[in-house]
């Protein structure tokens, strides 16, 4: 695997050392279809609480007994993907296979693991991701004369409202936004509806433009 991205500081506060990480409850991961091939993940609760709100907010408001019965079914969820996640917590970078020729695939994997993120409340990752995403867009643009923003509206006439798709292509403008790259999106290009959840992503994800 291969590092797309290195790590920077947001949620996390760090205060535990890497060593503490392995201590106290693990939470239970059951990952992918048994037709498919499922996994069993078990992630300590204070690596998960360092990084992600949903499962900070479960530490310090679940006594020990009932974390250690909680377990989680994600049958829509790839283990190769949750595997990567579980290394994002651990060293903040993204990581995709090596062996992946095509920009959009490296594309749709680094889109999986911003659905995660997104499910679980990770921040630093899905900032992260956005970034990488404009990357690899970035480079498929400039190799291939790729249509981006059509290749948005493409995903957002063939998903539904609120969807992680959807998000995930308005977390990318937002991600435009806050780094001051906005100009390169034309307002009477973006679906209305994109241009709602644009303004939604930016409120939440970066409150200091809002």
């Amino acid at each position: 695997m291969s590092s797309l991205s290195g790590s920077d500081s947001a949620f996390g506060s760090n205060f535990m050392t890497r060593e503490l990480y392995l201590g106290g409850p693990a939470i239970t991961f059951t990952v992918g279809t048994e037709a498919r091939g499922h996994k069993h993940f078990h992630v300590p609760l204070s690596i998960l609480a360092e990084y992600s709100m949903f499962f900070y907010d479960l530490h310090y408001h679940c006594n020990l007994m009932e974390v250690e019965g909680l377990k989680f079914d994600l049958m829509d969820i790839d283990p190769q993907i949750f595997n990567r996640f579980t290394i994002w917590l651990y060293y903040q970078g993204i990581y995709v296979d090596e062996g992946i020729a095509q920009p959009l695939d490296y594309y749709e994997q680094v889109e999986q693991l911003w659905t995660l993120a997104d499910k679980y409340r990770v921040p630093q990752l899905q900032r992260q991701a956005e970034n990488v995403a404009i990357s690899l867009l970035k480079s498929l643009q400039e190799q291939y004369d790729f249509d981006v923003v059509g290749y948005w509206h493409c995903i957002y006439h063939n998903s539904y409202v609120g969807s992680p798709q959807r998000r995930f292509i308005a977390g990318q403008c937002a991600f435009l936004v806050r780094s001051c790259r906005e100009k390169c999106l034309d307002p009477e290009m973006i679906h209305p509806a994109l241009r709602g959840d644009i303004v939604d992503i930016v409120r939440n994800l970066y409150p200091q433009f809002s």
